[in-house]
């Protein structure tokens, strides 16, 4: 596993308690999925920060969908019947999707990029 229940503890205050091995080998499939998608092999997946953030995010907004009692949605227009579940869900979805959006093989791997010096000549006239 590339992270541990104990790790996750005391990440979150109202759902660090809940975390489960199983809700975290659960993450570590979604990623292998997605790393597959990007033609990264899993044992080329390394625990770096990107992986840790993914995983961690991963759990935390499976346990708000599954805690909430609104289902993670307010039931009225204008109405703020949310729960703690689903105010913290909110947060953990945009977080989830904007970690999908940057995902790379070099942040699953945590291969070095190289970047090379260029330079463009300006015309001045």
């Amino acid at each position: 596993m590339l992270l541990q229940a104990d790790a996750l503890q005391d990440k979150d205050e109202l759902l660090g308690a809940s975390v489960t091995d199983d809700l975290i080998k659960e993450a570590e499939e979604y990623l292998r999925a997605a790393a597959a998608g990007l033609g990264v092999a899993w044992d080329a997946v390394q625990p770096t920060y990107y992986v840790r953030r993914f995983l961690t995010v991963y759990v935390f907004r499976e346990l708000c969908m599954r805690k909430s009692y609104t289902g993670t949605q307010t039931w009225g227009s204008g109405s703020d019947d949310r729960d703690s579940y689903a105010g913290k869900y909110s947060f953990y979805r945009d977080e989830m999707k904007r970690l999908e959006a940057s995902m790379t093989a070099a942040a699953l791997t945590g291969a070095a990029q190289t970047v090379s010096y260029g330079s463009v000549e300006l015309y001045r006239g």
